[in-house]
C-alpha cells in the first residue's frame, strides 16, 4: 500500500492500514508518541515476533490502539509498540516530567533547543512532555515552587527531568 511520506511518517495510507488490521483504537489516533525506555521492540503482533529495535529516545508515528498496544510504522512497516515503552505527545497525562538534580541556579525554559532563555524552572517544577528528541524536550509547565511560569511552553535540557513511575 502506498501513502505519501511527510517528515518521516505516512500520511493517507495509514486510516487504511488500520482498518485492514482490525485495530479496535482507543479513540481516533494518529499522532507522535516518544519512545521513553529504549531499547524497544516493536513486533509484528501484540507479543509476537520482534520486527525491530527502537535504540533511543525519538518520536515515532502511532495509528492506533489496541489492549495496550500502539500500531506504529517504525520499522517501516506496520508493527507493534507496547504502551508502557511511549508517551503520546501531548496525551493530557499531566505531571509526567519533574525537574530534578539541580545542583545551583534553575533550569533554562528556552525559545528554541540551546537558544535564549525565556524563564527559570526550579527542582520540583512538574512539566507536560510535548514534542522533541533528547537531549531536547519541548514542554508546559504544569505546576511547581516557581508559579509564575506555570503554562508556559519552551524547550528544556531533558538531562534534567525524571519522566514517568
Amino acid at each position: 500500500m502506498k501513502g505519501k511520506f511527510i517528515k518521516g511518517g505516512m500520511v493517507g495510507a495509514s486510516i487504511g492500514i488500520v482498518c485492514l488490521l482490525g485495530v479496535a483504537a482507543k479513540e481516533a489516533l494518529a499522532g507522535t508518541a516518544f519512545v521513553m525506555d529504549p531499547p524497544s521492540n516493536v513486533r509484528v503482533v501484540p507479543n509476537g515476533k520482534i520486527l525491530c529495535v527502537i535504540p533511543s529516545r525519538v518520536n515515532i508515528n502511532v495509528y492506533g490502539y489496541e489492549r495496550g498496544w500502539y500500531l506504529t510504522d517504525a520499522c517501516g512497516r506496520m508493527g507493534y509498540i507496547h504502551e508502557s515503552q511511549v508517551r503520546l505527545a501531548g496525551g493530557g497525562r499531566g505531571g509526567d516530567c519533574v525537574v530534578v538534580g539541580l545542583k545551583r541556579g534553575q533550569l533554562a525554559l528556552r525559545k528554541s533547543p540551546g537558544g535564549e532563555s525565556i524563564a527559570g524552572l526550579n527542582n520540583g517544577n512538574t512539566v507536560d512532555y510535548l514534542a522533541g528528541d533528547f537531549p531536547w524536550y519541548y514542554v508546559r509547565v504544569v505546576s511547581g515552587p516557581n508559579g509564575r511560569v506555570t503554562g508556559m511552553e519552551g524547550w528544556v535540557n531533558a538531562n534534567y527531568l525524571h519522566c514517568g513511575d
